[in-house]
C-alpha cells in the first residue's frame, strides 16, 4: 500500500473515487481537478508517494520536482505524450498507463461513420467495393482493418513494420502518397501528438473523398488541414471529440461528433479497473 496518493482529475472519471483509493493509500487520497492546482497543497505534497492522473494533465520538471518521494505515476490512459517520461526514469519512477481497453469500440466507431456517410446520402451508396487506405496499423487501425475486409472493402495501409496477416487477406501495404492518390476513405491511426499530414499529401485527395481522424492532438502541420479544408468543399472530414478538441477553428467545416470514439460503458469501465489494479499491483 502506497503512503498517500494524490489523484489529479481521477475523481469525476470513477464511480466512488475515495472506496478506490482506500485500497491503495495509507492516508486519506488528495484529489485535486488539474495539475494547475498542484502547489496549493503545500507541504503535504513532500509525502506523496503516488500520483494517478488522467491522460489530459501535463506533467513537466516543475510538477514533478513538488512530489519528491514519488515512486509510482499512474495515468488513466495509454498516452505518456504530456508526461515528462525520462525524468520520470532518471528517478526511479515506475510509470504505468493504460492499454488495449477500447480497440474495439473506436473501430467500431470508425466503421460506423464509414457507413453513415455513405447510406445517409441521396443517393445511397454501398460500402463494400470502396478504396479504403489506413494510416497507421496499430491496435485500432488492425481492428479497423479487419472489420473493412470483412465488409468487401479495398483495402491499403500505411504502417512502420509488415502486416502478413492483412496481406493475405487482400490487403496492400502502400505509401501515404498513393493512399491519398488513390482512395476514397482515409481513416487516420498513429501515434499520439504525431504530426505527420502536410499540404503535399492532402492536395492528392481524389473528389469526394472521405477523411476520419481519431487521433490525440494534432496530426497536420501549421494551419495546412484547415486552409485545405477551406479550399475543398467536396471532401468531408470526421473526427470525434478527441481529435476534434485539437482543432477548434474546424467546428463549422468538419463533423465533430460529440463524444469520443472509444466511448461505451464496456471501455470505460475496462479503463478504470485496470487503471487501479495496474496501482494496486505497484503497491
Amino acid at each position: 500500500m502506497f503512503n498517500l496518493v494524490l489523484a489529479i482529475d481521477i475523481a469525476p472519471r470513477v464511480n466512488n473515487a475515495a472506496e478506490r483509493f482506500k485500497s491503495l493509500s495509507a492516508r486519506s487520497a488528495l484529489m485535486i481537478d488539474s495539475v494547475a492546482h498542484l502547489q496549493e497543497q503545500g507541504s503535504v505534497l513532500a509525502e506523496v508517494d503516488a500520483l494517478l492522473v488522467s491522460i489530459y494533465q501535463e506533467l513537466n520538471q516543475e510538477s514533478l520536482s513538488a512530489l519528491p518521494k514519488l515512486k509510482y505515476l499512474g495515468i488513466m490512459g495509454s498516452s505518456t505524450k504530456k508526461v515528462a517520461v525520462d525524468l520520470c526514469l532518471e528517478r526511479g519512477i515506475q510509470v504505468d498507463s493504460v492499454h488495449n481497453y477500447c480497440d474495439a469500440e473506436t473501430a467500431e466507431w470508425v466503421i460506423m461513420h464509414m457507413l453513415m456517410h455513405n447510406r445517409v446520402r441521396e443517393p445511397p451508396r454501398s460500402l463494400s467495393g470502396q478504396s479504403l487506405g489506413l494510416i497507421g496499423v496499430g491496435a485500432v487501425g488492425s481492428r479497423v482493418a479487419s472489420l473493412a475486409l470483412a465488409l468487401g472493402l479495398q483495402l491499403k495501409f500505411f504502417a512502420r513494420r509488415t502486416h502478413p496477416e492483412l496481406e493475405a487477406l487482400g490487403a496492400r501495404a502502400s505509401t501515404k502518397e498513393d493512399i491519398f492518390s488513390h482512395a476514397q476513405i482515409i481513416s487516420f491511426h498513429t501515434p499520439p501528438h504525431i504530426v505527420w499530414l502536410n499540404t503535399s499529401l492532402l492536395n492528392r485527395c481524389c473528389p469526394q473523398t472521405l477523411l476520419i481522424n481519431t487521433c490525440l492532438g494534432k496530426v497536420s502541420a501549421d494551419h495546412s488541414l484547415e486552409d485545405f479544408l477551406k479550399e475543398r468543399p467536396d471532401i468531408t472530414l470526421i473526427m470525434d471529440s478527441i481529435a476534434g478538441s485539437s482543432y477548434p477553428k474546424l467546428n463549422e467545416r468538419a463533423q465533430i461528433d460529440r463524444k469520443s470514439a472509444f466511448l461505451t460503458s464496456d471501455s470505460e469501465l475496462r479503463l478504470v479497473n485496470k487503471f487501479f489494479a495496474q496501482a494496486l499491483a505497484a503497491s
